[in-house]
């Protein structure tokens, strides 16, 4: 029967075609498939469902054909294909009469499709095509060239239908879904110096990520208009610039802008140096908005999202050229940048206890000195390099103001090839009278030297003694300044820092903890660390090397594969003759890749390590029963009887008959078997606090 319709030119039932229109005849690429004439499903025709529904296979690939029965007539056709876009738009260009649209063996969706008459007769017919889609079901009628399907969506052509019928005859059905859905987006243009606005000059609107302004003209933004294309969605974009002595629009009676309205001047010289862009409206929770701008002196920074602010404050940069794009929620940026999307130079107040610098804006602040030194943005986030051609440098941070304190560490990441070191050093102001300290050092530290920690009491303000800076006679700091030396014996090889932290510890009354998230810690469960013991390694060392084994507990976890002998030699203090230089072991976790740095925490600071995937690393002094001597605080299952000092690796916490445990990996225990313990959690806090909360931290560099 199918055989008979082929050949006497009949449309299936409910789209039949008029009997002097031409029979349309066509076959699709199917994913798993192939071509359905290969796989023996032959030929669809006059309306006829072309692919599959329901199956979840995308259509790669058309075929059409016109059986014109003596009309001038011709056919074309072309589709929008995933990662390519329309042919029309490429070398490859429409196909006609047969020729294949679409890809083979390149597994890319269809995504839409044209279809067009050609031929001197073309306009007594209308040729009509409806899609199946990916998420949407079928589709409305589309006809004569117009698009059907989906753009912007990455939705795949699942199926299609096509028929022609005499001249406005209509479609085969009638439905509600349009034929073609586009993706909402979002227009804008700016004002541009000596250009003006970019519609006015010719240059036109700007949409879905393309560049708005210039870059490389130095040429300052000084206004601003956004409308978003909802395509029949219930949102809007609301926005407000950082302007050139007025600074943000919403802390004036300008107040925020929205959907075109001006954020900015006009005619009043004056650049804009930062934005923030939010959505409004019922489904704005659909979709995320990013923007990406280029600023003087930084180029193109990262991208911002939903109402963060990008671009720079303090600097007096000018901005001088914009991107915006919508995505779906959660869809990610456009792309990666390990440029920040926003700089504050005049921020240098430290919050809470701890400060980390590693990124290019971080270390492009107010009254940074970069003697023979530059920052590259190649390695990992950003890093302290040397300048071409010199050997030696010395980037010097800006001052820092934080609470008071009176103990430092400072631990550094860095790459060091051979025959290269690097030195972290800092000094500090007294909060009493603002007297500074002479610079202290940490060290010379490189993967190929023997590294040498500093103890010097010559200071009448402040010491490092091995890892600590210590301010004297009972006195706080409340400034901090650090530096970083780099040395090289070869012209051409760098040694690299990539990140400087400094943790602050008030003995006395504390300084609180300041975390950027608040997840939920009430289940944080265990983690799966592998389990080392100090004590059956080398025999010479075994009872030292507790930091060691539990630096390679944490790094076995994450997959590299280190004994604890190993991990001892590379931390290794000459100068102290010991292997628990707090900053040294962390150095030597970042020389693999790692993001590691010494924190004074909290509870709550090793729940969040363990909720987020990270085992911590924490100092403890202890003993195991009330009976042994000395005023350590006791803790119950200590696999040895006391200890002043000993690192431990936290694994996770639990929760048994309304007691709360910490699961431990204790590297002095006899045995591998026996290096999993667990230690009430109040016994625990009270030998963590007992040795001031230290705490490594290791991460897995996600940059």
């Amino acid at each position: 029967m199918f055989a008979l319709l082929l050949i006497i030119g009949l449309a299936p039932a409910g789209v039949l075609a008029a009997a002097s229109s031409p029979d349309v005849f066509y076959q699709t690429h199917i994913e798993d498939i192939g071509w359905e004439v290969d796989a023996g499903i032959g030929l669809k025709s006059n309306g006829e469902a072309s692919g599959t529904s329901g199956k979840s296979l995308r259509l790669e690939g058309i075929k059409i054909n016109l059986d014109t029965q003596g009309d001038d007539l011709g056919i074309a056709y072309q589709t929008h294909i995933q990662d390519v876009g329309w042919e029309a738009d490429t070398e490859s260009g429409w196909k006609s009469d047969g020729a294949m649209s679409g890809t083979q063996g390149e597994f890319k969706r269809l995504e839409a499709i044209q279809i067009k008459l050609t031929g001197a007769d073309a306009t007594d017919f209308d040729i009509y095509y409806q899609v199946h889609a990916q998420n949407v079901g079928w589709m409305g009628w589309a006809k004569n060239g117009e698009s059907a399907g989906t753009a912007g969506y990455s939705y795949r052509l699942e199926a299609i239908k096509i028929v022609v019928v005499p001249k406005d005859q209509g479609p085969p059905t009638i439905t509600d879904t349009p034929a073609f859905i586009t993706y909402p987006g979002v227009m804008y243009q700016t004002q541009i110096e000596n250009i003006g606005w970019e519609v006015d000059a010719g240059i036109g609107l700007k949409s879905n990520g393309e560049a708005s302004g210039t870059f490389g003209q130095s040429l300052r933004l000084e206004g601003i208009k956004i409308d978003p294309d909802t395509q029949g969605f219930d949102f809007g974009m609301t926005y407000q610039t950082h302007i050139q002595d007025i600074g943000w629009e919403a802390d004036t009676d300008r107040g925020w802008k929205s959907d075109g309205a001006m954020s900015g001047t006009q005619g009043e010289s004056k650049r804009l140096e930062a934005i923030q862009i939010k959505l409004t409206g019922t489904d704005a929770d659909r979709f995320d908005i990013y923007y990406q701008v280029h600023a003087q002196n930084f180029g193109w920074m990262g991208w911002a999202k939903n109402g963060e602010s990008a671009g720079t404050a303090g600097y007096s940069y000018r901005l001088e050229a914009i991107k915006i794009v919508l995505v779906p929620k959660g869809q990610g940026a456009p792309s990666a940048s390990a440029v920040p999307a926003f700089s504050d130079k005049k921020s240098s107040t430290v919050a809470g206890n701890l400060f980390i610098k590693s990124t290019p804006a971080d270390f492009n602040v107010v009254d940074a000195v970069f003697d023979n030194v530059e920052i590259s943005e190649n390695a990992g986030d950003g890093a302290i390099v040397l300048k071409a051609g010199t050997q030696s440098g010395i980037y010097t941070s800006n001052s820092l103001s934080t609470s008071a304190f009176n103990k430092l560490v400072l631990s550094w990441n860095s790459d060091t090839p051979s025959g290269t070191t690097v030195e972290v050093q800092a000094r500090v102001a007294l909060t009493a009278n603002g007297q500074w300290s002479s610079w202290r050092s940490w060290g010379t530290w490189g993967t190929s030297i023997q590294n040498r920690s500093v103890t010097d009491m010559s200071d009448p303000v402040a010491n490092v003694d091995i890892d600590t800076l210590v301010v004297k006679n009972g006195q706080t700091a409340s400034s901090v300044q650090y530096r970083v030396l780099l040395y090289s014996n070869q012209p051409g090889v760098t040694p690299t820092v990539r990140l400087v932290a400094g943790a602050l510890r008030n003995s006395a009354q504390g300084i609180n903890k300041v975390f950027p998230d608040n997840p939920d810690l009430s289940n944080v469960g265990v983690l799966a660390v592998p389990q080392l013991s100090q004590m059956i390694r080398d025999p010479a060392i075994a009872d030292s090397i507790c930091s060691p084994t539990s630096v390679a507990m944490v790094l076995n976890y994450y997959g590299i594969q280190l004994t604890p002998e190993q991990v001892a030699a590379g931390a290794y203090d000459h100068k102290a003759d010991e292997y628990g230089n707090w900053p040294f072991n962390t150095a030597f976790a970042s020389s693999w890749g790692y993001r590691a740095y010494v924190d004074y925490s909290t509870i709550d600071g090793l729940k969040r390590e363990i909720k987020s995937g990270h085992p911590a690393i924490a100092a403890v002094a202890y003993k195991n029963s009330a009976n042994v001597g000395g005023n350590l605080p006791v803790v119950d299952g200590a696999p040895i009887s006391s200890t002043p000092g000993h690192l431990i690796v936290v694994c996770g916490f639990t929760n048994e008959n309304g007691t709360e445990y910490i699961i431990i990996n204790d590297p002095a225990a006899g045995s591998n078997a026996g290096v999993r313990v667990k230690y009430r959690l109040d016994q625990f806090a009270a030998a963590w606090a007992e040795s001031g909360n230290i705490t490594y931290i290791i991460h897995q560099n996600e940059n």
